[in-house]
């Protein structure tokens, strides 16, 4: 990861009246502590893939919606944090895929971050969270039947097959995932839902990265066992926890994971 990547994730004080850009990807960020207010304002720019960090007195952006908080006179420390989404995204892969009985394939998902600007506390390391921004608009889809389904976002990247067919923006999470079928029969899908409330976003050397996610398939009216490895992956130097899961971390899920065209809608 880039040392301007890497420096967007360090907690920093602010100082009064000066503005602070931020670039992650197609977000920008800015902030200003101006008396006991703190003020952010966010604009995405779909063509915008790098990251910068910038601070200067005044010169405030006028054509863009700012909100307010009262937060006191006292300095004010923040941090950017980055938040996978808040529901499960529908992915497909770049054809439809039959895994064997008893055999196994491995998946990389590229899934566009949020970023959320938490305040501590005083002096201890307590965060509150102030705002979050989504770097990508993501659109509703449906995943399951239409009486047992989920509400999910549909994700127009593919999940691939080797990590240097990824894309490197810096504003997408890796998510390896690991599609094993138990069954005797074959495993045919061409869309795959990922419960991304369950997982941790870690910090490599070149991307941002997920929990390993194995999905189990073993037939028995198509549900799935998914189990959420509790490390970061193996690679590229993976280790600096970013951010906790939406949700506590759940071991095993029994949950339908894979799905056809008939079984899927775009809402």
């Amino acid at each position: 990861m880039k040392d301007a990547f890497k420096k967007l994730w360090d907690p920093w004080y602010m100082e009064p009246d000066h503005v602070y850009s931020k670039d992650i990807g197609p977000l920008r960020l800015w902030l200003e502590h101006r008396g006991d207010e703190l003020h952010v304002a966010g604009r995405i720019d779909p063509s915008a893939t790098g990251a910068e960090d910038s601070t200067q007195a005044d010169g405030k952006p006028q054509d863009i919606e700012w909100r307010r908080w009262i937060c006191g006179r006292d300095k004010v420390r923040l941090v950017l944090e980055p938040r996978l989404p808040d529901r499960a995204i529908v992915v497909r892969p770049l054809m439809p895929v039959t895994v064997l009985p008893k055999c196994e394939v491995e998946f990389y998902v590229s899934v566009p971050i949020s970023v959320a600007v938490r305040m501590f506390s005083g002096n201890s390391n307590d965060r509150r969270d102030i705002c979050e921004e989504p770097t990508v608009k993501l659109s509703n889809s449906w995943f399951g039947l239409p009486v047992e389904g989920e509400l999910c976002y549909a994700l127009k990247t593919r999940a691939r097959r080797r990590l240097d067919e990824l894309r490197s923006d810096i504003n997408l999470a890796i998510c390896p995932v690991t599609v094993r079928n138990s069954n005797s029969k074959e495993l045919t899908f061409e869309r795959i839902c990922l419960r991304m409330q369950h997982l941790s976003v870690y910090g490599g050397d070149n991307h941002l990265w997920t929990n390993r996610g194995i999905m189990d398939y073993h037939g028995e009216d198509d549900m799935t066992k998914i189990t959420f490895e509790s490390s970061p992956p193996a690679c590229d130097g993976a280790r600096q926890v970013l951010a906790a899961p939406r949700e506590p971390e759940k071991k095993n899920l029994m949950m339908r994971a894979f799905g056809n065209f008939k079984t899927m809608s775009i809402l």
